[in-house]
């Protein structure tokens, strides 16, 4: 089942990425996020194929493109997450600087 991203999402907007992995936390900041469904089945933790559906996450860095895929963790107004290889990537609008 497709869940419709309550984020909103612009093409020309900044984002803050916090990348947790295990104890370590990273953060960074991106342009231009686009966020995709990937159609079909996809295999779960367990092992066992689920109808968890699966993401496609592009964004890019000062010019360098990241891509991974992951499952939805987190479906908020104001952030977005998701698990990819057991590592949470978290997207919110970049606030202005004062």
């Amino acid at each position: 089942m497709k869940e419709k991203i309550k984020m909103p999402i612009s093409f020309h907007g900044n984002y803050d990425v916090s990348i947790t992995d295990g104890d370590m936390k990273k953060k960074d900041r991106c342009q231009k996020l686009f966020i995709k469904t990937l159609p079909g089945k996809h295999e779960g933790e367990s092992g066992n194929v689920e109808n968890m559906p699966m993401y496609r996450i592009t964004y890019f860095d000062f010019g360098c493109r990241y891509l991974i895929n992951g499952t939805l963790v987190e479906n908020e107004e104001d952030r977005v997450s998701f698990d990819s290889n057991g590592k949470i990537y978290t997207f919110s609008p970049a606030a202005p600087k004062q």
